[in-house]
């Protein structure tokens, strides 16, 4: 018989018994999981205070006094103010117990004084401003409404409104027009917009003395041969004085033929001293007085836009310095100017 040669070892060692050595086999037997224990959860003890115990879990509820019995909450305690019961009832306060008062809020402190001269920061913002009715009309005319512009202007009084309907187209068509290259005809019409609305406050303008000099010849407006300065007068001579004058009006005559212009006028004459001197009445060459007083009265076919006067003066008998002093009364709304003193000089014979 043949032996393996691995399993020879083997049968040697189990011949040769305990003394040689010893192995030996068990039988596995599997180990069965432990049960697992119940949790046994501690009593509650109380807090440090006293009043309420510890929570041993999440979502544990621990009442504060559980020796004492809960009073049933009222509807106003257990419902909240959308409806929803109240998760934080209050207990009610016993019989006859007084409120506790409500403690009111410490008053603020005033604000400090604000440097004069700083605008508040607090004031409220003042309400916009109404647009005024010239600009208003403005805007409608130029946006060619002018229904819109002349009702914008009916708070204004009566000669206003006249004057800002004359001035506003001539405002809005002279912005579009340019003069450079403009039609003689548009311009042509500007202008006689604006005389018209010049004529309208014309008579409610002060009057004014434009010119008034000694001249040796006039021959008519702005056409005259001033007297040479420093040259005097001849004593009992006669001299000319010119006077324009502006901002006299011509009002339609009554019998419907042309206009005429109307003015009174005071001439007087003082010596070196500022004493007035006699002079020859305009109205009656017999007699004298000291300050010579004309109504005039001009007759034209059409309104006068220039306006003037020539005034014839006896020369004073002695010589000396004298200077002449005019003023002008238009009847038309009692409108008066005085015209500031001209020198002239008397020579000795």
């Amino acid at each position: 018989m043949t032996v393996h040669r691995r399993t020879l070892p083997l049968l040697l060692a189990l011949l040769a018994g305990p003394a040689a050595g010893c192995i030996a086999f068990e039988k596995t037997v599997p180990v069965a999981p432990a049960e697992p224990r119940p949790v046994v959860k501690p009593a509650a003890q109380p807090g440090p205070s006293g009043f309420a115990a510890l929570p041993t879990g999440p979502g544990e509820k621990i009442p504060t006094n559980p020796a004492a019995k809960p009073d049933p909450p009222t509807a106003a305690q257990t419902t909240s103010r959308r409806g929803d019961p109240d998760p934080y009832p209050r207990a009610p306060s016993p019989p006859g117990a007084v409120p506790a008062a409500r403690s009111e809020p410490a008053p603020l402190p005033p604000l400090p004084a604000r440097p004069p001269g700083e605008p508040d920061a607090f004031a409220p913002f003042p309400p916009a401003p109404a647009e005024p009715p010239v600009l208003a009309a403005l805007r409608a005319f130029a946006d060619n409404h002018p229904d819109r512009g002349i009702d914008a202007l009916k708070g204004l009084d009566k000669p206003n409104q006249e004057f800002v309907l004359a001035v506003l187209p001539v405002l809005v068509r002279g912005s579009q027009l340019k003069f450079a290259a403009a039609d003689p005809q548009d311009v042509a019409a500007l202008v006689e917009q604006l005389q018209t609305a010049a004529a309208r406050l014309e008579a409610r303008a002060a009057l004014r003395v434009d010119k008034i000099l000694f001249c040796r010849k006039v021959d008519g407006f702005g056409r005259y041969s001033p007297w040479p300065e420093g040259l005097p007068y001849r004593a009992s001579g006669l001299a000319e004085l010119y006077v324009e004058i502006g901002h006299l009006i011509s009002e339609p005559a009554a019998n419907g033929d042309g206009y005429v212009t109307r003015l009174v006028s005071s001439l007087e004459i003082r010596d070196a001293n500022g004493r007035l001197v006699e002079q020859t009445d305009p109205e009656d060459r017999r007699r004298t007085v000291t300050v010579a007083r004309t109504e005039r009265e001009v007759r034209s076919k059409s309104p006068l836009q220039d306006f003037h006067i020539v005034y014839r003066i006896p020369v004073p008998a002695q010589p000396g310095v004298y200077t002449v002093t005019v003023e002008i009364r238009s009847p038309t709304g009692g409108r008066v100017v005085r015209s500031r003193p001209v020198e002239f000089r008397v020579a000795g014979p």
